[in-house]
């Protein structure tokens, strides 16, 4: 009997431990469920509001928009709990044109939110880092809080028919506007830097339980791809404007201005070309050179500059150019090692130069000499060839990760850290403008790589020579 009663009080004190774990686990759930209701209430209230004045806003929060495009359409068995913010714990992040934010418009959707509990304040881009001539004080968000935060980015439309959008920093009250809702800059975490984006299309979707549709990217996974590599930087035009003031204009010529004309052109359509085929490129050498110092093409060069990880390569590259007017005018290297091509307009005579990059470490030459055995920090190079020769120099830059930017009104990437790129290709004296140049001894990162078998020479020196066709052209003509 005793040993019964023993058995029935472990029992029963086992029914009672996991009763308790159960409301533990139900009382965690509900927290959890009340929380996430807050956040999806106040997120549906400014999507109700932006609606009813017309002012649709588009969701761009990623893990918001994640959750959207696995659950859509979202089943039943879904539906309760609804928690479509509960999976983040910093602001909500929307957006909405500009030019859709007219003062009246303005002015409803403030004060219509407020009326509803929400706290609000507007950052602008009163000292940008980089201002740019004749831009007017713009606003780049709004700011709200009730009981979580949402900041809704306003997308500017620029020049280059892209989306642009401020940063938190420009605004010098930021941390102090910021703090009157709780928050500091380091929370507005999509306000870190600028932004830029291409225009895309935007789809609504009526979820169940939302009164109202949200505006959503028609493409969540590319857009959250982008989100990912949108930061923008500037071109400084005050350093421009003192590079001109002391060497005078950049097209000051009727055969600079002719040349950047041209330059721009081509650079337009190869840009055209590589987006086109999903092939990220970055400007290089002299065309990020003139970027950086000038804002501009420097008139004297011979050629534009764009360089591109080996790893983007595609094989419909060069037909892709040579269908559009450029001919191949020469192909060095193979795709594991130094390859450049080269094509000429054939309309204006202009060089475009790619040049393929690859990452590395420091010391990597000295190793296999066998004059060291440990490696250095991540470097990314490309290859040289001299045709006549097969000699092989390696141009060495660091690691750079690359950004956005505006240059003679196109969209284009460049590397982050423009400047340390630029002193690795120019050296310290990059600022004063010299007209002779030799690529195989100028550049302070140049130095020797091998050469090329010359049982190689036909694959790896490919020289083609477009300047023929040109001129016979020309004499037709």
């Amino acid at each position: 009997m005793k040993n019964k009663s023993a058995y029935n009080l472990v029992i029963a004190l086992g029914v009672v431990l996991l009763s308790l774990q159960l409301l533990l686990l139900v009382s965690l759930l509900t927290q959890e469920r009340g929380n996430g209701n807050i956040g999806d209430m106040d997120f549906e209230a400014i999507v109700n509001v932006s609606n009813l004045i017309g002012l649709p806003v588009i969701t761009l929060d990623s893990h918001i928009l994640n959750k959207i495009d696995q659950d859509f359409p979202i089943p039943r068995a879904k539906l309760s709990p609804r928690c479509l913010t509960c999976s983040t714990s910093k602001p909500i992040t929307l957006a909405v044109e500009f030019k859709r934010v007219n003062l009246i418009k303005e002015n409803a959707f403030l004060n219509k939110v407020t009326e509803i509990g929400f706290s609000t304040i507007v950052l602008y881009n009163k000292t940008p880092r980089e201002p740019v001539p004749d831009q007017e004080i713009l606003p780049i968000a709004y700011v709200f809080k009730r009981r979580i935060s949402i900041v809704l980015t306003l997308f500017h439309e620029r020049e280059g028919n892209f989306w642009w959008h401020g940063d938190v920093f420009s605004d010098p009250e930021s941390e102090i506007k910021l703090q009157t809702l709780g928050l500091s800059a380091k929370d507005v975490t999509n306000l870190e830097h600028e932004g830029a984006f291409d225009k895309f299309e935007v789809i609504s979707r009526q979820l169940p339980g939302f009164p109202s549709p949200i505006t959503v990217p028609s493409n969540v996974p590319a857009f959250v791809h982008d989100l990912r590599q949108s930061h923008f930087k500037e071109c400084s035009w005050s350093r421009a404007h003192h590079y001109e003031k002391k060497y005078g204009s950049t097209r000051k010529t009727p055969e600079g201005r002719w040349f950047a004309h041209r330059a721009w052109k081509l650079l337009a359509r190869a840009k055209t070309l590589l987006d086109g085929l999903d092939v990220p490129f970055w400007i290089s050498s002299g065309t990020c050179l003139g970027y950086f110092r000038q804002c501009d093409i420097i008139p004297h060069a011979k050629d534009v500059d764009i360089g591109i990880f080996a790893t983007d390569y595609k094989k419909q590259i060069v037909p892709a150019f040579v269908a559009r007017g450029m001919a191949l005018k020469h192909h060095f290297g193979r795709l594991n090692d130094s390859l450049e091509l080269s094509f000429l307009d054939i309309s204006s005579g202009v060089k475009l130069d790619l040049f393929f990059f690859y990452e590395g470490r420091e010391g990597e030459n000295r190793r296999k000499m066998g004059k060291s055995s440990a490696y250095g920090k991540k470097i990314l190079w490309n290859g040289g060839t001299q045709a006549k020769t097969g000699k092989k120099f390696k141009y060495t830059f660091p690691h750079f990760t690359l950004c956005w930017t505006e240059f003679l009104a196109l969209k284009v990437r460049i590397p982050c850290n423009t400047l340390e790129y630029i002193l690795a290709n120019y050296g310290p004296d990059w600022a004063i403008p010299i007209s002779t140049w030799d690529w195989k001894s100028s550049p302070p990162n140049v130095s020797p790589n091998g050469e090329w078998p010359q049982s190689e020479w036909p694959e790896v020196i490919r020289v083609y020579y477009p300047e023929l066709q040109i001129a016979k052209t020309q004499h037709k003509i």
